[in-house]
């Protein structure tokens, strides 16, 4: 669509893709309306710090942006406090919790929720995080000396593992694989972030499925297969997210995991546009076609694209080539990875930290690294430029094959 006075732009999701989006608009030259609805009350704030910092200090993240730059600078209209409930295409009318918002382009920022306990809430003894406020809720049932589990060791589970530690709880941490981020990147680094919990004094119990959640009580019996029981006073579930997509059901925007857009993060109607955790690129209309990363780095990135392209004509779109990037903090150490995992990896000792370089048919797809900021960062750089083999990669990192 071309820029117009009269045409608007509406963005579904205030986290940091939606806040990208309307950035990127007003730098396109957009100079109609941008009206950003968000299902909490806050401002946009770093999620990502929600299961860090802010769980730890019991306190509401910083914002990316304030009310002034978002109103004043980019003329936003705040629709806080509302959620999106369905999408009529061919009226252009997004319908939400508080009535309908007319759209010239849409774009679709909802991000995604945590996986429900099967076993429910248990009147507040089982709690899952997303937001702000579960951080804060959860740092007053945490702190002091409880016992808690923690089911899911992926990057929320352990980074609620280490907050719990780091507040006085006996933790033990159930996970189904052989250790943390097994599925997506492989036995090896699975086997040494298994070693950081145990070092750091969390109980670690591996290839244990929970069976049932059970009141018990003050307490939560938590029941595995192997027949064990472990008793807590609360239960963290942290077995994985899913994409707040179910306002979607019946618009015929195409979804299948999360919303499925071209490289130009644009679906299968050209007025509706997707970004960050709600956005599957599944396009082979380039060589840059992204897989399907959760993380900051990449909500940022398509949030731009999907902002630009919005309300720019398709002969100047944009098209997403960033890199997927996450970190994360467990026990004071710092865990890093960047680019695609792959089945064949090499381990590379630095100094205190350790490397797991990632390569398909030689070729370098990734890494990971447990305190190894400079080597991860240069891995960043050889994955923008496109050139480099594992072999290559290896032998410019610090140290040797472990």
């Amino acid at each position: 669509m071309s820029t117009s006075a009269r045409s608007s732009l509406v963005i579904v999701g205030a986290g940091l893709a939606g806040v990208r989006a309307a950035e990127s608009a007003r730098n396109a030259g957009h100079d109609g309306s941008i009206v950003l609805v968000g299902a909490e009350t806050a401002l946009p704030y770093e999620r990502p710090q929600v299961t860090k910092e802010a769980l730890l200090a019991g306190a509401s993240p910083r914002h990316y942006v304030d009310h002034d730059q978002l109103v004043g600078r980019l003329g936003v209209q705040l629709r806080l406090g509302t959620r999106a409930t369905g999408l009529d295409r061919r009226r252009r009318l997004l319908r939400t919790s508080d009535g309908k918002i007319g759209y010239d382009a849409l774009v679709v920022a909802t991000g995604a929720q945590p996986t429900p306990c099967p076993w429910g809430n248990l009147d507040g003894q089982v709690s899952t995080v997303r937001t702000a406020r579960d951080a804060v809720l959860l740092h007053r049932v945490l702190t002091g000396r409880r016992r808690v589990v923690v089911v899911g060791a992926g990057l929320i589970g352990s980074e609620i593992a280490s907050a719990a530690q780091a507040l006085g709880a006996e933790v033990t941490l159930v996970e189904r694989g052989c250790g943390p981020l097994e599925a997506s990147h492989g036995r090896s680094l699975a086997e040494h972030l298994a070693r950081l919990h145990r070092t750091a004094g969390t109980r670690l119990v591996t290839g244990a499925a929970v069976t049932s959640l059970v009141r018990a009580g003050a307490s939560v019996a938590v029941d595995l297969g192997s027949g064990e029981r472990i008793v807590a006073e609360h239960v963290v579930w942290a077995v994985g997210v899913r994409s707040d997509l179910g306002w979607l059901v019946g618009s015929g925007i195409r979804v299948a995991e999360g919303v499925l857009c071209t490289t130009a993060m644009v679906t299968n109607d050209p007025a509706v546009f997707v970004a960050g955790d709600a956005a599957q690129v599944v396009a082979t209309d380039g060589p840059q076609a992204a897989p399907r990363s959760m993380s900051q780095s990449m909500a940022a990135a398509q949030g731009l694209v999907a902002g630009h392209n919005a309300v720019t004509p398709p002969g100047s779109w944009s098209r997403t080539t960033a890199t997927p990037y996450f970190w994360s903090t467990w026990y004071d150490r710092r865990i890093q990875g960047v680019g695609v995992p792959a089945a064949r990896s090499t381990v590379l000792q630095e100094g205190g930290g350790t490397l797991h370089l990632y390569e398909h048919r030689g070729r370098l797809t990734g890494a990971v690294g447990i305190d190894a900021k400079a080597s991860v960062r240069r891995v960043r750089e050889l994955l923008r430029e496109g050139s480099s083999s594992g072999a290559h990669a290896a032998r410019e990192m610090t140290g040797r094959p472990a």
